[in-house]
């Protein structure tokens, strides 16, 4: 069970983190300043995300390494199988919302699609990225 932050980490947040970094390089050479800044806020809340799911280690422990570092051994130790459960739970519906959101302002900017098209596409991905991630890491109940 703990295992299930670690493999959401390596599996989710990671390759996330660097598409949103490679997105955010694009959006900047080619001067698509919204979505330089949408790219942006999606890497600072994915940062609330991957903090949100190790609640013992601190700003310090997490920028050494959330995985590696004594603070993150001794975490996994202490967090209970069914809170890391729950901890997993809640990254897979905030990474539905960052997926949403990106796909809302996508439609919006680049497809040039209404506003109210553009959220319900958002509205719809996030809740299908969300639910499909809970299916794969077991932690809806």
């Amino acid at each position: 069970m703990k295992e299930k932050i670690k493999k959401f980490e390596i599996s989710i947040l990671r390759p996330a983190q660097l598409i949103l970094i490679l997105l955010v390089i694009i959006f900047g050479i080619n001067k698509f300043w919204f979505l330089l800044a949408a790219g942006i806020m999606g890497l600072f809340y994915l940062g609330i995300i991957g903090g949100n799911l190790h609640p013992l280690q601190s700003a310090a422990d997490l920028a050494k390494g959330p995985l590696t570092t004594p603070a993150a051994k001794e975490e996994l130790k202490t967090i209970p199988p069914k809170q890391s459960n729950i901890l997993v739970g809640h990254a897979c519906t905030r990474i539905g919302i960052l997926l949403g959101f990106g796909a809302g302002i996508t439609s919006f900017n680049t497809y040039h699609m209404s506003w109210f098209l553009a959220v319900i596409i958002g509205l719809l991905v996030a809740t299908m990225t969300g639910t499909i991630l809970k299916v794969i890491f077991k932690t809806a109940p």
